[in-house]
């Protein structure tokens, strides 16, 4: 039985991290960091198991910041209540919509103040509905977290694939 090798030469690697670490590539990488939390969020949201969209707060409560600074939250994704009705039909996906159309509760916000180390950036998918981990990840479990272990490689994708791309056309 064979095991995969990654094997890194320290001169090969010095050179690639000195030639990749300028001011560009910072704003490369909070490209990246931008496109993959929206994209945690919009798996939260779309792909099974799902928690139901118009009468649950945890699809309304979401938020996504780089660095502590606001990008966006799942209400300005999801629209009102009568057009995310509208788009999950269109997308195939069922809502179950009531007939008449109320406002559901919207936790949200546009506010993180999370320490960050030096040199550190960091994407934040804030779920901001108080009951989430109790209901949401222990009676119905998945809602989120089954999201980031499915696809954890497909994040780290989004973001390697962002500074690959403005790197090879920088």
């Amino acid at each position: 039985m064979s095991q995969a090798k990654f094997v890194l030469h320290a001169k090969q690697f010095n050179y690639n991290f000195d030639k990749f670490m300028t001011k560009d590539s910072i704003k490369w990488l909070y490209a990246g960091l931008k496109k993959a939390g929206i994209q945690i969020m919009k798996d939260i949201i779309t792909v099974a198991p799902r928690a139901p969209v118009l009468t649950s707060a945890l699809v309304r409560s979401m938020s996504v910041f780089v660095n502590n600074k606001f990008i966006m939250s799942s209400r300005e994704y999801l629209g009102s209540v009568r057009e995310m009705a509208a788009n999950i039909s269109r997308g195939g996906l069922k809502a179950n919509a009531p007939r008449k159309f109320g406002e559901v509760v919207d936790y949200s916000t546009t506010q993180l103040n999370d320490p960050l180390g030096k040199n550190e950036m960091r994407t934040t998918v804030l779920i901001n509905a108080p009951y989430t981990i109790l209901q949401h990840e222990t009676y119905h479990k998945g809602f989120v977290s089954s999201k980031l272990s499915r696809f954890a490689y497909k994040y780290l994708e989004i973001v390697a694939d962002t500074v690959r791309r403005r790197m090879n056309h920088a």
